[in-house]
């Protein structure tokens, strides 16, 4: 998978340089928030395979073809520690402060590996601390 990533990102690359944008067009910084679970806190929700590694070989892509400031890479993952366990709580919170930090003319990625649902017409990403969701609905969990 990290190959094709590498492959994927490095058409656009220009003589060995990251990513090469017009000047008139080119984001002031880039910034990233990328999520992968392979495993989630509730029994009754499967384990995924790769998620995990397929948003860790990007977060290094990103950084070594696309020329992403690491301090930029905002990486969360289901076998991470702390702030960087894609809990609820912490995905509102890194996104508050994406909010805070991306301004107009930067560029921002949004990665999401994991399980999600539809519900009612409206997507829904799971976090690895969601429960199943019950019979009555979303609104409940």
């Amino acid at each position: 998978m990290k190959r094709l990533l590498y492959l994927g990102l490095g058409w656009a690359l220009w003589a060995g340089n990251p990513i090469a944008w017009p000047e008139e067009t080119a984001p002031q910084r880039r910034w990233a928030l990328i999520i992968g679970m392979d495993r989630y806190e509730s029994p009754d929700i499967a384990p995924l395979r790769c998620a995990v590694s397929d948003a860790s070989a990007l977060a290094d892509a990103l950084k070594e073809v696309a020329g992403f400031d690491g301090d930029h890479i905002l990486l969360l993952t289901s076998n991470a520690e702390g702030s960087r366990r894609p809990t609820k709580a912490n995905v509102i919170y890194w996104l508050d402060y994406l909010a805070g930090e991306v301004r107009p003319g930067d560029l921002f990625v949004f990665y999401f590996a994991g399980h999600g649902i539809t519900y009612q017409g409206r997507a829904y990403l799971l976090t690895v601390d969601a429960a199943a969701i019950p019979r009555q609905g979303i609104d409940k969990i």
